[in-house]
Formats: C-alpha cells, sequence, structure tokens
C-alpha cells in the first residue's frame, strides 16, 4: 500500500513538474515572439528563454508550431477573462460593449507581451 501511494505521489509531482515546465515553455514563447516576431523564433530561442533543454521542450511539445498555437490559444483565453470580467449580459448594449473593451485593454496593459 506504501508503494501505491508513494507512485501516486510522484506521478502527481511529475505532473506538477511537467505544468510548472509548460507554463515557462510558453512564457519563453511570448517573450521570444515579441523580441524576434513570431515567424522567427526558433526552439533554440524558446528553451535558451525557459531554461530548459531541448529534451523538455520536446516531451511537452512535438514542435516549435504546436507550442506557438498553445501560446496563442493561453493569450486569447486569458484576453477573454479579462473581457468577461466585468460583463453583463443583462446590461444595456453600450455598457456590455463598453465593458468588454475596457476589459479587454486592461487585458492588453497588464500582459504586454501577449498582445504584441
Amino acid at each position: 500500500m506504501a508503494v501505491a501511494m508513494s507512485s501516486v505521489g510522484s506521478v502527481s509531482g511529475d505532473r506538477g513538474i511537467m505544468q510548472i515546465q509548460r507554463a515557462r515553455i510558453l512564457a519563453a514563447m511570448v517573450q521570444a515572439s515579441v523580441e524576434h516576431g513570431p515567424g522567427s523564433v526558433s526552439v533554440a530561442h524558446v528553451v535558451e528563454l525557459a531554461g530548459i533543454s531541448r529534451r523538455t521542450f520536446y516531451e511537452i511539445f512535438s514542435d516549435r508550431e504546436e507550442c506557438f498555437l498553445a501560446a496563442f490559444d493561453d493569450a486569447i483565453a486569458s484576453a477573454k477573462r479579462y473581457a468577461l470580467r466585468d460583463y453583463d449580459p443583462a446590461a444595456p448594449w453600450n455598457v456590455r460593449v463598453r465593458s468588454a473593451l475596457t476589459g479587454f485593454l486592461t487585458f492588453l496593459d497588464v500582459e504586454q507581451g501577449a498582445g504584441q
């Protein structure tokens, strides 16, 4: 029983480490895209900025494009959270639009790398 529990704990720990590594890689992809332009980012740029090995990168992502798309998806999800944070579907249309735009502009201000 103790062996099974320690195995579960290490699996959970491994997942946590992979999630942290993935977050570091995605942040590095955003930063590298800002610095070099999205079309010029290489895996070498990303692994250097993330402080991880190429092997770790390829354990998480199949290629640079998959990583870029994951970073893009994360940025869109974050923008959506900002835009909808104070959104009230029962409010008049102009209030809804103003609320969503204010949230989106806040996203661009706070998450500067993702909005560029």
